[in-house]
């Protein structure tokens, strides 16, 4: 009988769990970046969040390059891995995650890296100082963008 028992709440806790997965999460998440396991700077940049038949916020923050001059650049290596995960034990992007390569001067250069499941980046392997939008997008009405700043060694 409590085999019963405990094999019933083992399936309702994993029945739980896979719906909690796949629930948006209520308000936007923030990110965690990583580079060899420490902590990389990050800022917000712009968001939706815009719950759907509903009301809902948007923010956008200040502009690209005036933004990155406010985050610190992680030294890296070229071709290094750097790691991102948005801070949810929801529901994780559904949609790509786009990591647009910026100058600080323009806006987009023409280098871009798409993530399709894989919750990092790699590093250029040229010199030099690179920030990135991570954007998040779970669906037409969440989506939120961070950005990161490194200096390639």
């Amino acid at each position: 009988m409590n085999l019963k028992k405990n094999i019933i709440r083992i399936l309702a806790v994993l029945i739980v769990l896979i719906i909690v997965r796949n629930i948006i999460p209520f308000s936007k998440p923030g990110i965690k970046v990583t580079y060899n396991g420490s902590k990389v700077e990050t800022a917000q940049w712009d968001y939706i969040w815009v719950p759907k038949n509903s009301g809902g916020n948007s923010g956008i923050c200040d502009v690209i390059p005036k933004l990155a001059d406010n985050i610190k650049a992680t030294t890296v290596k070229g071709g290094d891995k750097v790691k991102f995960r948005f801070n949810t034990i929801l529901k994780q992007p559904r949609k790509t995650v786009t990591l647009h390569m910026v100058n600080n001067e323009e806006i987009p250069v023409n280098k871009r890296e798409s993530w399709k499941g894989n919750n990092y980046f790699s590093a250029p392997k040229e010199k030099g100082e690179y920030v990135y939008i991570i954007n998040g997008d779970w669906d037409r009405t969440h989506d939120a963008n961070y950005l990161v700043k490194i200096c390639v060694e």
